[in-house]
């Protein structure tokens, strides 16, 4: 697992890659003031965006 934080500007993330069934997922989680935002990718680049409550 690779693993790096950041708690720079503009926003503190943390990213790493786990291997779920031989497959690298990469995912990136980005804190907020109110929110976190998860992206999880097996192609390195972001999809589908979605709004949870």
């Amino acid at each position: 697992m690779d693993d790096a934080s950041s708690s720079s500007f503009p926003v503190r993330h943390k990213k790493f890659s786990v291997n779920i069934k031989e497959s690298k997922i990469d995912i990136v989680i980005c804190s907020y003031d109110d929110q976190f935002l998860v992206i999880a990718t097996q192609i390195g680049t972001m999809g589908t965006i979605m709004h949870a409550r």
